[in-house]
């Protein structure tokens, strides 16, 4: 299999904070929480990222990289989708993501390095503020779009009635924007589904898909080549030993077939990423 490659790595940033749990969205028809409404256009979107290498980071309390950079948008989406509110802490540490998004950004040798962060707060907890964060993604040249998400207002019942309430209180549009204009990004205000949508439509055309500026191959394992089960539609990993059906190259993304210490695609030593904690081991 041959795959166009866009030179452009892309970090994702999903707030995870309890502040996500609100239900000022609307999907089928149905109220859902924010982060739901999150994973229904994001996973729409990472679907159309042909060609770009693709990592997610997850962050409340603390900021975690979920995904390293792979052009495997499936294992990307696979993994967002089994987030849920409150795994990372119930805080925010918004400077902290974008520190850590830099700190894997920074060493790659690519065209073009772009962090979209999602929130729906401000930023509480975290050793860097996002400001200083975002002076340092300046100066390894990562653009961050950020997008601010929840609703301006929201009719709830109480034990006087129903009332008027505005469930984004909180969210820091100022510091977000600033973050963007210091980065070269912009910010993005999504109140609905609709409008989500419509943000990550736009970066589509803001970060366009270059789908013939190079190839890279990709491999697919038929079974594990350290046990020799046969490997099933859907498997991640080996069910008899645990050996990592999607290997690839950190540097090209290129999938291995086999246990090489090297590359296949560009040579590099590889590493591979545990299915079931997320920790990058060396072969």
């Amino acid at each position: 299999i041959e795959q166009g490659v866009s030179g452009r790595d892309l970090m994702l940033a999903v707030d995870l904070s309890g502040s996500m749990k609100e239900q000022d969205f609307i999907v089928n028809n149905q109220a859902v929480d924010r982060l739901t409404a999150t994973k229904t256009v994001a996973n729409e979107f990472i679907e159309r990222r042909v060609g770009d290498r693709i990592g997610l980071i997850l962050f409340g309390t603390n900021a975690y990289l979920q995904t390293p950079l792979s052009f495997d948008r499936k294992t990307v989406q696979i993994l967002l989708n089994e987030s849920a509110i409150g795994l990372a802490g119930e805080s925010t540490a918004i400077g902290d993501a974008i520190g850590l998004a830099v700190k894997r950004l920074q060493d790659q040798q690519t065209d073009t390095r772009v962090l979209i962060l999602l929130t729906d707060g401000a930023n509480t907890a975290g050793e860097v503020t996002p400001i200083k964060a975002a002076e340092i993604a300046a100066q390894h040249q990562l653009k961050i779009y950020t997008i601010g998400i929840g609703a301006d207002e929201m009719i709830v019942s109480s034990f006087f009635g129903k009332r008027r309430v505005n469930p984004s209180r909180d969210l820091d549009e100022k510091t977000l924007t600033a973050i963007a204009e210091k980065t070269g990004g912009r910010y993005f205000r999504a109140r609905n589904t609709d409008e989500l949508k419509q943000i990550y439509q736009l970066l589509d055309q803001l970060e366009p898909v270059e789908k013939d500026k190079q190839l890279v191959k990709s491999y697919k394992m038929k079974s594990c080549p350290d046990c020799g089960r046969k490997k099933l539609k859907g498997d991640l990993f080996c069910s008899n030993c645990g050996f990592s059906f999607d290997l690839q190259c950190d540097q090209c993304g290129t999938k291995n077939s086999s246990f090489n210490k090297h590359c296949t695609y560009c040579n590099k030593p590889r590493n591979w990423k545990c299915m079931v904690c997320g920790g990058i081991n060396d072969w």
